[in-house]
Order: structure tokens, then C-alpha cells, then sequence
């Protein structure tokens, strides 16, 4: 059974991350506390600005003040930059292993193609 609200550690980096929730383009996006294994922070409909906002909003009324946050582990979606800019101000992103390497896998099959 998952724990009460007040049990989450909600510690001061947070990784996201989205996926695709049905066919079409309808997202969910995953929030985590990245110090500690345990269940999700956030799970909401959407990516993005909002799904930051909504986030902060959150992580606010659960008394974790968006400025404590240092760190955002995510994709290089420039939704969620711009979105940690403004509602995460003091976090640092930082772009996920997986999105780094396939950034590095298209530039190497661009870098292949005669041209």
C-alpha cells in the first residue's frame, strides 16, 4: 500500500518524465523525489509548462517551497525548460542519460549521411 502524503520524502531534486498514456498525443508525466527509491510525487494528465506549474503548486501546498528545489532531471523538451525557469527557479536542469545518448546517436547518423 502506497504511503500518506506526509510520509514522501520530498527531497529538493525531482526527475520527470513523460509518456504517451493512449494512442494519439494525450501524455501522463511522472514526477519523482530523486534521493530516494519510493513511489512517485506526481502523476498528472499533460507535459510540460503545466504539468511543472500544477508541480509547484503541489509541492507548495504540501509545505516543500518551489525555491528549495536544486535539481530537475528531464528530457530537453523546451516546455519543461522554460517551466522549470519559472515555477522551479532555483533548479538546475539536468538532461537524462537516455535523452543525452539518443541526442548523440541522431547526430551521429546525421554525421554519416553523404551529403
Amino acid at each position: 500500500m502506497g504511503r500518506m502524503l506526509g510520509q514522501l520524502d520530498l527531497s529538493e531534486a525531482v526527475g520527470l518524465d513523460e509518456t504517451v498514456s493512449r494512442r494519439g498525443h494525450r501524455y501522463v508525466t511522472v514526477s519523482l523525489a530523486i534521493q530516494r527509491q519510493q513511489e512517485p510525487v506526481t502523476l498528472v494528465l499533460g507535459y510540460g509548462k503545466a504539468v511543472i506549474q500544477l508541480l509547484s503548486a503541489f509541492l507548495t501546498a504540501n509545505g516543500r517551497h518551489p525555491v528549495l528545489y536544486t535539481e530537475v532531471v528531464c528530457n530537453m523538451s523546451q516546455d519543461f525548460l522554460s517551466g522549470v525557469g519559472k515555477h522551479l527557479p532555483n533548479a538546475v536542469v539536468t538532461v537524462g542519460w537516455f535523452h543525452t545518448v539518443q541526442t548523440f546517436t541522431k547526430a551521429l547518423r546525421c554525421a554519416e549521411k553523404p551529403g
